[in-house]
């Protein structure tokens, strides 16, 4: 038998973008929790086996997509009441 682990859900979501075509109304907003494997050596908090929370905008040609997402990403953390001292946002270009 074959078997695939899914390793990230960026592929699934741009088979269904590209599959789809302008049947799907822009902005397309998605968000997964999917169970996903790492294909590398087990390290210290870094596991194989993971589950990953994705959320992605699709049809945006502005920064605002990336800005609405960094603010559902702090509201999570407030809703479970983390602040800046427990964590940290970094971004790179």
């Amino acid at each position: 038998y074959n078997v695939t682990l899914r390793p990230e859900m960026t592929p699934s979501l741009a088979r269904m973008v590209v599959s789809r075509g302008k049947e799907l109304l822009l902005p397309l907003k998605w968000f997964s929790v999917p169970q996903c494997w790492r294909y590398e050596n087990m390290q210290r908090g870094r596991k194989r086996e993971h589950y990953q929370w994705n959320m992605d905008i699709v049809g945006v040609p502005t920064v605002t997509a990336e800005a609405e997402l960094l603010k559902a990403l702090v509201t999570l953390f407030e809703r479970l009441g983390l602040s800046a001292s427990d964590v940290g946002i970094k971004l790179n270009s």
